[in-house]
């Protein structure tokens, strides 16, 4: 049955749930009740100004008659209750339940995807508090200027008379902490109140990947783009540092060496819109796998994301997706295959992720961990490892094979985890 043809049934369900008796309704529209009763009963058809005068009566919208609950509303409700798994939710009726109670539907949505954010603020702020050296030393400033004052302050409040001189000091100092104090608070507030693509500019690599986002990179870089001089240019002029200006060139010239054997026309022809085998395509065009990484995720549309790290496991390059969260401070998940493919060197690795916590996304992950001498023979080997990210949709594969994965333990509920290094900040049952 197509939903218009469930349009009476859901003036009924409206009429009963807002009091209104059938001959009521029935005059108020200037029909006759043994009508309205065939309507209800989808018996006749439905539309144009009577479905209007109907719905201004049931104070409803006539779309909402007659389609029923928003497609988009009854996704939002379902993720609702995928975030808050309990056995008495009843999702068989969730249309239901959306049609007869839009505000509450409504209601309950937007409370499930605020809690999300709030989450996910939670996980940035944890992970940030515990490994952003910034932060911890305007912090450390803020503290130890409260404490002198509160020395200064205890001298001068004590019971012993304090000389017209000292006194004089100590009101000065008062101040000038004060004024300290004062300048680092708004400071500190200033940089955790600015949005993340302000606060990227903390580090080099916060500072180029800011840039990379922003500079169109792919473009300048294709055949017929302004080529990396250019590209050069602009980051000499925009980076703020040198040691992001040096990062920025190394990456540059990398990225135009990928663009150069793995074209984007090319690449766009032999994939489409979503990612294929990236060992296929590493054997069709004839590059290092990790190359073909690099590409997907440049392309942007796809979805695809992409982390490097070194033979530390130091995070050296991050393109985060919605849904898989990568830390900006301290260690990320050892569960990742990119650290699985550090003890491979050479052999790529392929699995099924999924995140843990409320709402988990499925995932599928590829890497391959290469080696390097630019020092040749008798030079230190330089080892990196690369990782592609790319979102699964939520009935395709085995969920029973996933690997659940966080960004890093310190904000990660999956607490059975056996790599586990710390407690989570999130706390039990999330």
């Amino acid at each position: 049955m197509r939903p218009g043809d469930r349009t009476g049934a859901r003036i009924r369900r409206r009429r009963l749930d807002r009091g209104i008796k059938q001959a009521d309704l029935a005059r108020a529209c200037d029909i006759s009740p043994s009508y309205l009763n065939l309507i209800e009963h989808d018996r006749r058809r439905i539309g144009g100004k009577l479905l209007a005068d109907l719905a201004e009566v049931l104070d409803v919208s006539p779309e909402r008659l007659r389609t029923g609950a928003d497609p988009e509303e009854i996704a939002g409700l379902r993720a609702a209750a995928a975030d808050t798994p309990r056995a008495d939710v009843e999702l068989d009726r969730v249309e239901d339940f959306a049609a007869r109670f839009p505000g509450w539907a409504g209601l309950v949505a937007e409370q499930a995807r605020r809690v999300a954010s709030l989450e996910r603020t939670v996980e940035i702020m944890g992970d940030r508090m515990t490994h952003d050296p910034q932060l911890a030393a305007s912090l450390h400033n803020i503290l130890s200027t409260v404490t002198a004052i509160r020395s200064t302050s205890a001298i001068l409040a004590g019971d012993d008379p304090v000389e017209p001189g000292w006194q004089t000091r100590f009101h000065r100092n008062l101040y000038e902490d004060s004024q300290r104090l004062a300048e680092a608070t708004e400071a500190l507030v200033g940089d955790l109140d600015a949005d993340a693509g302000a606060e990227a500019g903390a580090t080099p690599l916060d500072q180029v990947e800011e840039w990379f986002d922003t500079a169109a990179e792919l473009a300048a870089l294709e055949p017929g783009g302004a080529g990396a001089a250019a590209l050069f240019s602009r980051a000499e002029a925009d980076l703020p540092s040198a040691p992001a200006r040096a990062l920025a060139r190394r990456e540059i010239a990398r990225a135009a060496a990928d663009a150069k054997a793995l074209p984007a026309a090319s690449l766009r022809r032999e994939i489409g819109r979503s990612v294929p085998d990236p060992l296929h395509l590493a054997d069709r065009f004839g590059v290092p796998l990790a190359a073909v990484f690099r590409r997907l995720a440049a392309l942007g549309d796809i979805g695809a994301g992409l982390v490097v790290c070194d033979g530390s496991g130091t995070l050296t390059r991050r393109r985060p997706i919605p849904g898989f969260p990568v830390p900006r401070f301290g260690a990320a998940c050892p569960v990742w295959p990119l650290y699985a493919a550090l003890l491979q060197i050479g052999r790529p690795v392929s699995a099924s992720l999924l995140t843990a916590g409320q709402g988990g996304a499925r995932f599928r992950a590829w890497a391959i961990a290469e080696t390097a001498h630019p020092g040749g023979y008798g030079g230190v080997a330089v080892t990196e490892a690369t990782m592609l990210v790319s979102p699964v949709a939520g009935g395709d594969g085995d969920a029973a094979a996933d690997l659940v994965v966080g960004s890093s333990c310190r904000v990660c509920p999956a607490e059975s985890c056996a790599a586990r290094r710390e407690l989570s900040i999130l706390g039990a049952g999330l």
